[in-house]
């Protein structure tokens, strides 16, 4: 099939018949009512989006979380805690029984 010609063809058919000046009949009136029918935004649609999105960070959070307290501590807890915890709370009960 000789391309060429035939893309001769067509274009001198659409040559012959220019589009026509002339406006749809009610065209504007169309136009303003598609304009007018503007859509609201979805309010309840956003809303589930946004609590989707709150949810999945939450849940990160979580899982962040739930990995830091399994993990082991990088130094090993000696019993000095408990042992200053001890000593501070009698320190205390010292301070009131030497006032009296």
């Amino acid at each position: 099939m000789q391309y060429e010609a035939l893309e001769k063809k067509l274009l001198a058919a659409a040559r012959s018949h220019p589009p026509g000046d002339q406006v749809p009949y009610a065209f504007e009136q169309r136009v303003m009512a598609r304009l007018k029918k503007k859509q609201q935004p979805d309010f309840m649609g956003i809303w589930a989006q946004w609590l989707w999105r709150a949810a999945l960070s939450s849940l990160l959070v979580t899982l962040l979380a739930g990995l830091w307290a399994l993990t082991p501590p990088s130094q090993p807890t000696t019993g000095a805690y408990a042992d200053d915890f001890e000593s501070l709370v009698y320190a205390g009960l010292n301070e009131i029984s030497d006032s009296r």
